[in-house]
């Protein structure tokens, strides 16, 4: 037996049918823009158009645990954007979620939002695909302090592709933030601040402009800054690594079976 929740702020009432309808026709309708771990399609329903996040099917331990002991991903996700832009952090409008169970266990969960358009992401930034980086990158790390840590906002999946920017026509970068599921609202010092950026997977050169740029947001030694960025970077890369090996040795014992 099927059961949904459904979730939807009272600004989109109106589409409540169709956010309950998502399970059914989610997989036959919509533009996939983003596929992967989880799938990313845009709807356009009665000239609005949404963002729906499909969030992967969960193991039989996790099902157990999100039908009972812990917040969905599309649940956190919507809730996490609300707080976001209350403390005045850009991101994608939340219209609802809708959260579906079979057989009295958490099946898997939808997260609805409205489409946000944008110029580019800070990925293209850090591949060099886009001028002014020195001072896109400055304002960057300005809005990831001044808007962020100083707000006690950790984003866990602080990536190139989280972040979105807008240029206007006066030439100011506006950012904004997705893929919200994993995220904390802590007191964020500056040792904790910098290792927020580590998972940028950017050059050398950029982390040390990035590290010493956040760095005098707090008053600090500047060389020190990036020293720090550029070890958290390696750490976390050099863990990746460890990390990829053991999941394709763990593959191929299931090959060998």
């Amino acid at each position: 037996m099927k059961k949904q929740k459904v979730e939807i702020s009272s600004k989109y009432i109106e589409y409540k049918g169709w956010l309950e309808s998502l399970d059914t026709i989610f997989d036959a309708e919509g533009e996939v823009i983003y596929g992967g771990r989880n799938t990313v399609s845009k709807f356009n329903v009665a000239g609005q158009s949404f963002n729906v996040k499909s969030f992967k099917t969960p193991n039989f331990v996790n099902k157990f645990v999100y039908g009972n002991f812990r917040d969905s991903k599309a649940k956190r996700s919507y809730d996490y954007a609300h707080k976001l832009r209350e403390l005045g952090v850009d991101s994608p409008e939340p219209v609802g979620y809708v959260e579906v169970y079979k057989n009295g266990l958490f099946f898997k969960s939808y997260y609805v939002s409205i489409q946000h358009t944008y110029d580019f992401t800070i990925r293209e930034v850090l591949e060099y695909h886009v001028s002014n980086r020195e001072d896109i990158l400055n304002q960057f790390i300005n809005y990831t302090y001044e808007k962020l840590h100083k707000n006690g906002v950790f984003h866990l999946d602080y990536s190139p592709g989280n972040i979105l920017i807008n240029v206007t026509e006066e030439g100011v970068y506006q950012f904004s933030l997705i893929d919200l599921n994993r995220m904390k609202f802590i007191p964020i010092d500056y040792t904790k601040g910098l290792y927020n950026l580590r998972q940028f997977d950017a050059d050398k050169d950029s982390l040390i402009m990035m590290g010493m740029a956040y760095a005098r947001k707090w008053k600090k030694d500047p060389e020190e800054g990036a020293r720090l960025l550029v070890a958290f970077d390696h750490k976390y890369k050099h863990k990746r690594v460890v990390k990829h090996r053991y999941k394709n040795f763990f593959k191929s014992l299931r090959f060998w079976k």
